[in-house]
């Protein structure tokens, strides 16, 4: 996850998800609720650890240190050397993760096809665009770099949590409609979950 969240338009949620812990993280991150800080504020760490799932949680932020900064200095080093065949393995996990997406997505209708067509050829056509000439003026580079620096936090964020939204709410529909019996107090607690 570390060295994908390096790689521009390569999602460290996407890797998670094709590697299947995805929901693990979602379920551990579910944890930093009330009861979870409850246990740390009253200063049981060990059960605040084993509550939140800890050893998950660390062993995944510690690879994705390590990765980011140890992983990414040698794909630094292949872009500049190998930067076509670089540049095809992270596309390929790109096409692979939406081949495996799609399995995994069952309610394929009209809509759904032509917002997917829709996106594709917005996205086919924005890439062979040819680039805007480059502009000298320091005020309209000093303008640029502030919509930039606003921007790509923002989108980061953004893009992330609505990830994070969309696979939680995925999880609390299936685990609704695979419950056997489901109590009216287990349906509202799921439905708070996404509030």
């Amino acid at each position: 996850m570390g060295t994908a969240n390096k790689v521009p338009g390569v999602s460290g949620g996407i890797v998670a998800f094709v590697a299947g812990f995805y929901e693990e993280f979602i379920y551990s991150l579910q944890k930093f609720n009330r009861k979870g800080l409850m246990l740390l504020f009253t200063g049981r760490f060990t059960a605040f650890f084993n509550y939140v799932n800890g050893r998950f949680l660390s062993l995944l932020f510690l690879g994705m240190i390590i990765s980011y900064f140890s992983v990414s200095k040698a794909l630094d080093f292949l872009i500049v050397q190998y930067e076509l065949y670089v540049w095809s393995v992270f596309f390929g996990m790109i096409i692979g993760s939406v081949i495996y997406i799609y399995k995994d997505f069952k309610s394929w209708n009209k809509a759904t096809i032509f917002i997917t067509f829709t996106g594709i050829c917005l996205g086919l056509g924005i890439s062979f665009l040819d680039p805007a000439t480059e502009n000298d003026n320091l005020l309209f580079v000093f303008f640029c770099g502030m919509i930039r620096v606003q921007d790509e936090p923002i989108f980061i964020i953004y893009h992330q949590i609505t990830e994070l939204y969309f696979k939680l709410a995925r999880i609390e529909i299936d685990a609704i409609a695979s419950a056997e019996v489901l109590e009216v107090s287990d349906f509202k607690e799921r439905l708070d979950r996404l509030n």
